[in-house]
């Protein structure tokens, strides 16, 4: 790999470089990564291109990062349903500011397990109910 990198003109930012093993056993066992003399960090999550990526490969850090994000835009689309937007325009804003990040790279999180879908699920129906002024109890099928 040195070879190549140097090759190519590369240099690697030992500082930001980190790595993960990627397993299901349960006790893992710890890998050290030496890189030019210097020790690359080992996590249990990293970021890449937005996508919380954890060791298990669950994607349980990335659906909390959503959560995280959208649960305040929630907060948000409900004072502006108090200025009485329009249905249309809520639905609008909820499009563009809340399901985007649904959206966003689903292709490689969408095996997710059932509780972190369950917990999406919930929070993207508080929002369409939001938009909508339904009940909490109503049923989102059509929507």
């Amino acid at each position: 790999i040195t070879n190549w990198l140097d090759h190519s003109h590369i240099k690697i930012n030992h500082g930001k470089s980190k790595f993960s093993l990627f397993t299901y056993k349960r006790n893992s066992q710890n890998f050290t990564l030496h890189f030019r003399n210097q020790e690359i960090k080992q996590q249990q999550k990293v970021k890449f291109l937005g996508l919380i990526i954890d060791s298990k490969l669950n994607w349980t850090y990335h659906v909390e990062e959503i959560a995280n994000k959208v649960k305040p835009k929630i907060i948000t689309l409900n004072q502006l349903k108090l200025l009485t937007i329009s249905k249309k325009n809520l639905v609008t804003i909820y499009q563009s500011f809340i399901r985007s990040h649904f959206n966003y790279a689903v292709t490689a999180w969408m095996n997710t397990n059932k509780k972190n879908q369950k917990r999406l699920q919930i929070i993207e129906n508080k929002a369409l109910r939001t938009c909508t002024n339904s009940r909490h109890n109503e049923n989102f099928s059509e929507l």
